[in-house]
């Protein structure tokens, strides 16, 4: 762990005219700089070593402060949580823990704590990249106080790594399931999804998603809840394009992706030359295309042709184009000379 001095600004204002005193700052602290282990799923929370930890020794006259951070290197889900070890006598430790964006401890970002009288025990939240840093109050809580060691677990998974999203296209190529399988486990509250492109500034908001309120989701028209099968949260679709997925955590932080999804085919393939029960007085150059899936089969009056075939001859003709999902363009056409 290194540590790095940060001037922590926090400043009060009292009235002392006889000083001709109105503010001052607080002396520079250190914080440690911690190496936060990046996770794969949530089951490796269990076995992840402590981050940081800071020897204390508090009574009901004396508790301590420290200040610790951590530096993400992409968006990701956060969990923080903490413990006592090495201690003589009693657990009489109560420890608070506030988690801030900047060195000068006004963004707040949350909080949690543990030992006596400190009841939310972890803190989770979906954090840009970047610094974060934390404090942690250790002080007296029951009996003689504590003397040991405060330990501070903190593991980060990629947002990659939360959604694990892909989609497995349908034989015939008319249809599409998504699945989602998120690496938070056991700490996944819901997951959603809807159509388009929705911007993860909307995350929060009941226009674009449901809330569970009381048991039941209210909100979000459009949203579609998904329920789990096993650890897999899937869904169909029949186009292609934008779909977004929102995740929420346990403890109601939110985080939204946008999938597109590709390979479905319902579109016919495009003719060009000719057109259905349309009659010409001269030769034709046919030609056909499928961007998506690519052509299966043509044919002109049952016999193989390719594109840019160009037909002179007088009569009566029937175009069958197929592309490889199995969509068809038929068109009939005569030429009369």
């Amino acid at each position: 762990m290194k540590k790095i001095t940060k001037v922590v600004a926090l400043l009060f204002t009292f009235a002392c005219v006889s000083m001709g005193i109105s503010s001052m700052k607080a002396d520079a602290v250190e914080f440690t700089q911690t190496t936060v282990p990046i996770l794969n799923n949530a089951a490796e929370l269990d076995t992840i070593s402590a981050s940081y930890t800071t020897t204390v020794n508090v009574t009901k006259d004396h508790e301590e402060t420290t200040y610790a951070s951590f530096t993400l290197a992409e968006d990701s889900w956060v969990m923080m949580t903490g413990n006592y070890s090495m201690y003589t006598g009693e657990e009489g430790g109560s420890t608070h823990v506030d988690v801030y964006a900047d060195s000068s401890l006004s963004n707040k970002k949350g909080e949690f704590g543990f030992g006596y009288w400190e009841y939310g025990n972890t803190f989770s939240a979906f954090l840009n990249k970047g610094t974060y840093y934390y404090t942690v109050k250790t002080k007296y809580g029951n009996y003689d106080g504590y003397k040991g060691n405060v330990n501070i677990i903190v593991g980060s998974m990629p947002i990659s790594k939360v959604f694990n999203v892909s989609t497995s296209v349908a034989k015939n190529k008319k249809s599409a399931v998504v699945s989602v399988v998120p690496g938070l486990g056991k700490y996944v509250s819901f997951v959603e999804y809807r159509q388009g492109a929705v911007a993860l500034s909307n995350v929060s908001s009941s226009t674009y998603w449901k809330w569970k309120i009381a048991g039941i989701f209210t909100g979000g028209d459009g949203a579609t809840v998904l329920n789990p099968v096993g650890e897999a949260y899937s869904f169909s679709v029949k186009k292609n394009g934008d779909h977004t997925i929102m995740l929420q955590d346990t403890a109601g932080a939110r985080y939204s992706v946008v999938y597109n999804v590709k390979g479905i085919d319902r579109t016919k393939p495009k003719v060009t030359g000719v057109k259905n029960n349309k009659k010409y007085k001269k030769a034709v150059k046919i030609k056909f295309s499928d961007k998506q899936t690519g052509i299966k089969s043509a044919k002109l009056n049952g016999k193989k042709i390719k594109s840019g075939k160009k037909v002179s001859k007088k009569g009566s003709y029937k175009l069958v184009v197929i592309d490889k999902a199995g969509n068809k363009t038929t068109i009939k056409f005569k030429i009369k000379k």
